[in-house]
C-alpha cells in the first residue's frame, strides 16, 4: 500500500524523494522461504521480488530481487546466534520515464546475530549487515547498520 507522506517541504521547496518518510506508492513483493531444522542447528533462506508504482509526485523507485541465506546455532534452549548472507539488487529508480541518477545497483553483505528467548515464544533480537560488496549506479554507499527488535514465533 502506499507509505506514508509523500509530499513534505522545507522553505517552499519539495523535499528529494529519498528524505520522504513515505514512497507515496504502491511497493506489493512476493517471494519464497524454506526452514529447515536438525537439533540445535537451523538453516533458512528466502528470495522476494518487489516492484513499485509511480506516486503522485512522478518517481518510481526500482524494482528490487531480495535473497537471504542464514545459519543458526542455538547453544542454550533460549539463546540463537545467527550468521547469514543478504543481498538485494535494486533497478534505477526513474523520474518522468528517465533513469535517476546515483539510484540503483547490488550489496552484499554479513549479518551477524543475537536472538534471546524472553517469554513464551517471544524473542529479543539483535542484528547487523555488514557490506562488504556493493557495485551501485553512480555515487552511493551503504554503510554498516544493526537493527533491533522482538520476534514472535506461531510454529
Amino acid at each position: 500500500m502506499p507509505t506514508g507522506p509523500n509530499r513534505l517541504r522545507s522553505g517552499g521547496e519539495r523535499i528529494d524523494e529519498h528524505g520522504q518518510p513515505g514512497t507515496g506508492a504502491w511497493g506489493p513483493f512476493a517471494g519464497v522461504s524454506y526452514r529447515f531444522e536438525q537439533g540445535s542447528w537451523l538453516a533458512f533462506g528466502s528470495l522476494s521480488g518487489r516492484l513499485r508504482t509511480e506516486n503522485g509526485a512522478g518517481y518510481r523507485y526500482g524494482r528490487a530481487l531480495l535473497w537471504s541465506v542464514h545459519g543458526q546455532y542455538f547453544p542454550a534452549k533460549r539463546l540463537a546466534l545467527d550468521l547469514g548472507l543478504d543481498g538485494r539488487h535494486a533497478a534505477a529508480d526513474e523520474a518522468g520515464g528517465e533513469a535517476v541518477v546515483n539510484t540503483g545497483g547490488t550489496v552484499l553483505s554479513a549479518s551477524p546475530g543475537v536472538y534471546l528467548k524472553v517469554l513464551g515464544e517471544a524473542w529479543l533480537f539483535v542484528r547487523g549487515q555488514l557490506p562488504f560488496l556493493k557495485r551501485f549506479r553512480g555515487e552511493q554507499d551503504q554503510l554498516p547498520s544493526v537493527v533491533t527488535g522482538v520476534q514472535y514465533q506461531l510454529l
